[in-house]
Parts: C-alpha cells; structure tokens; sequence
C-alpha cells in the first residue's frame, strides 16, 4: 500500500508540473478514504481526497488533490469531474482549485487526479476534500469526498 501510496503522490506532483530540474521534499501524504458512488448512468465510479505537504524552490506547498475513477467501464468525455479544497484542519476552505472535466476517455481503473497547491508557512497544518460531479445523461450528479487526515508542512 505504500509503494500505491508513493505512486499517487509523484502522480500528483507530476500532474501538476512540479518536476522541473529542482529537488521536491516531500514533509507528507494522506488521503481520506476511498468510496464508490454507486451506479451512474451504467458506470462505478470510487474516489478519494488527498492532502500532501511539500518543499520545493524555497517554499513550503500545501497540494491537495481529487482522484476519481471508473470501476467497471470506460467513462466517456466529459462525464467525469472533479475539484479540490485546500482546507485549514477546522474545515474552512482557504483555497478551492477548479472544475475539471476529463477530455477523453477513461478506461475502466484509470485515475483522473486533479490538485491544487499554494504556498504555505512553515508548521502550518491542512486537509483536503473535493467534490467529483458524473454525468448521468441528463445532468451531473456531484459528490463530495471524505476529508483528508490533516498534513503539517514542515
């Protein structure tokens, strides 16, 4: 599980073009727990929210990211979504990312992870959640993700 763990941190920090030349420190990684939305417009989809703490060109960052994935099929575009919220460890959003829709297919266990990330001051603690919205034929049905165990970015 640490090595999937590890994986989806360096997905997430390679998603968000934090790998150009300059070393990464990672301080630390957590996500909520996975769950399943059930079945929508003939596909499953689970997701999760993940907060990770970082240090990366002389800044502490705060990431926190959405995954969401189909189980069962493949989701075609456009029918999966997702966004993030960068959270003080009360609850309170102090940073929300955007709306992302994917713009192509999704096979069936394929991630989609969308992040967000703002520098941060030192010892400072943080979690995440996020909202996934999936097309249902007629409209979006939006879901929000368990909220992350709080990270510490130091």
């Amino acid at each position: 599980m640490k090595v999937f763990r590890k994986t989806i941190a360096f997905a997430l920090a390679l998603s968000l073009g934090l790998f150009s030349g300059v070393g990464v420190v990672y301080a630390g990684y957590a996500e909520s727990a996975w769950w399943d939305t059930g079945k929508i417009n003939g596909i499953n989809y689970t997701q999760c929210a993940a907060i990770e703490t970082s240090y990366y060109a002389n800044r502490y960052l705060a990431t926190a990211g959405t995954w969401v994935r189909p189980t069962n099929k493949t989701a075609q575009n456009g029918y999966m979504g997702a966004i993030p919220y960068l959270c003080y460890p009360d609850g309170t959003v102090c940073r929300a990312g955007n709306w992302y829709y994917n713009g192509t297919p999704y096979s069936a266990g394929t991630w989609m992870s969308i992040g967000y990330f703002c520098s941060v001051s030192i010892g400072t603690s943080w979690i995440s959640w996020g909202r996934t919205a999936h097309w249902n034929g007629y409209s979006y049905y939006e879901y929000n993700t368990w909220q992350s165990p709080a990270q510490t970015a130091y």
